[in-house]
C-alpha cells in the first residue's frame, strides 16, 4: 500500500480518540480535552500542519487572552493549512512523491469534521463570547 493510504488510518484513530475524550465512557459521556487531543493527533500526523495551528493559537491567546477564542480560531485555520500542504503534496512536494487528489479531499474532510467538532462543543463558550462574558486568563499572584 502507498504510505499515504496509513494517514487515513491515522486519521479516523485521531478522529476515535477525540471523541472519546470529548465523550468518555466512564465519565456520563462529559469530558473536555477535545481540542488538546486534536493537537497530539496533529503533531503525530503532521507537524506543519500541528505548527501552524499552534502558531494561531498563540497568536490570538496573546492577543485577547481568552483560550475558548484562541481554541475556535486554531479550529477554524486547521482544514484550510491540512489542505494547503496536503495539496502541496499532491503538486508534489511529499518525500513520497506525489499524493493523489483524493487523498487531499479526504484529510480535509477529516480535517473539517474535526473542526466541526471541536467548534461545536464551544457551543457555551460561544455564546459567553458573543455576551461579553467570557473570562480571560489571568496570574493571580499572592
Amino acid at each position: 500500500l502507498p504510505p499515504y493510504i496509513q494517514q487515513y488510518g491515522a486519521y479516523l484513530a485521531g478522529l476515535f480518540c477525540i471523541l472519546g475524550h470529548i465523550y468518555p465512557l466512564y465519565f456520563q459521556f462529559k469530558g473536555g480535552k477535545g481540542v488538546l487531543t486534536s493537537a497530539a493527533m496533529l503533531v503525530l500526523i503532521d507537524w506543519r500542519v500541528f505548527a501552524v495551528c499552534v502558531a494561531v493559537f498563540a497568536v490570538v491567546f496573546l492577543c485577547t487572552r481568552i483560550v475558548s477564542l484562541s481554541s475556535i480560531v486554531a479550529a477554524v485555520v486547521f482544514p484550510a493549512v491540512n489542505f494547503l500542504f496536503a495539496f502541496s503534496e499532491f503538486r508534489g512536494a511529499s518525500a513520497y512523491g506525489a499524493v493523489p487528489l483524493s487523498y487531499v479531499w479526504i484529510t480535509t474532510l477529516f480535517a473539517a469534521g474535526i473542526a466541526a467538532l471541536l467548534i461545536a462543543k464551544h457551543h457555551q463558550n460561544i455564546h459567553r463570547l458573543v455576551t461579553g462574558t467570557e473570562r480571560k486568563f489571568s496570574i493571580k499572584r499572592s
